[in-house]
Order: structure tokens, then sequence, then C-alpha cells
């Protein structure tokens, strides 16, 4: 959701754009889009009713450096400080972030793997190699 708004307040930012992006503009896109979980940012999210009344409001300050418990820190929830029962909320939040990510890296380790193996696979003629003869000992020695 943040890299779409991104995208389009940096569309709107541009102006019209022609029928083809400068090189310049794409590259730039690009940097941003592969750093934007990289970017520490406070962010204030205000729920209203129908007619208008704040029914909540809540600032965080997210901080990628940190540990993952650490990377949502509530400043004000409903302009007071955090009780101990939202800050544990806001660490479970980072906790999931990291068990998140660490699936996706073990995911991605995983695809790599296949894709390897089917490499090996094309290139090898289909036959199994052991340890010694990866390292340039056939194992009929």
């Amino acid at each position: 959701m943040r890299r779409l708004l991104l995208i389009i307040f940096v569309g709107v930012m541009a102006g019209p754009l022609p029928a083809a992006v400068p090189v310049l503009l794409e590259s730039a896109l690009e940097k941003i889009s592969a750093d934007y979980d990289h970017w520490a940012y406070t962010q204030t999210t205000v729920e209203r009713n129908e007619k208008g009344k704040i029914l909540k409001e809540v600032v965080v300050r997210f901080d990628p450096s940190k540990p993952y418990a650490e990377q949502y820190t509530p400043l004000t929830i409903n302009g007071q400080a955090p009780t101990a029962a939202d800050l544990k909320k806001f660490r479970k939040q980072g906790e999931r972030r990291g068990a998140k990510i660490a699936e996706a890296e073990n995911e991605g380790t995983k695809r790599r793997r296949v894709d390897e193996d089917d490499e090996r696979q094309q290139h090898g003629g289909g036959r199994d190699h052991d340890a010694n003869e990866s390292a340039g000992h056939p194992s009929s020695w």
C-alpha cells in the first residue's frame, strides 16, 4: 500500500509523463522501490466515525535499523503515552514482521536451491554427483 502511494505521489509530482519513461526517472523509481523497506518514518493513523469525530489516533515510529521487536514504537495513543499492553502489542507486530521476512528469505533460499538443482540436472545430464565428483574427484577413483 505504501509503495503504491509513493509511486502515485512521484507520478503526480512528475506531471504527465511522455509515452516512454525517461531513463533517469525509471532508475530513480527502481532505487526508491528497492530501498523502501529501509526507510524510517512516523505514521499517524486516525479513525473517525461517520460524523467525523475522532475515535482513535495512534502515532507510531517505525525504524528498520532496530531489532524486529523494537522496530514499531508507539509514541502516543489517543494523545496519551502508550501503556505496557500497547508496547507489548507493537513488539509482537515487529516480531511478526521479522518472522515473515525470515520466512521469505528461507523461501528464496529454497527456490535458489531448486533452481541450482535444476540447472545441475540440465548441465550434468541428469546424473547425481557426489561431493568428491564436485571437487574434481570421480567416485570411481
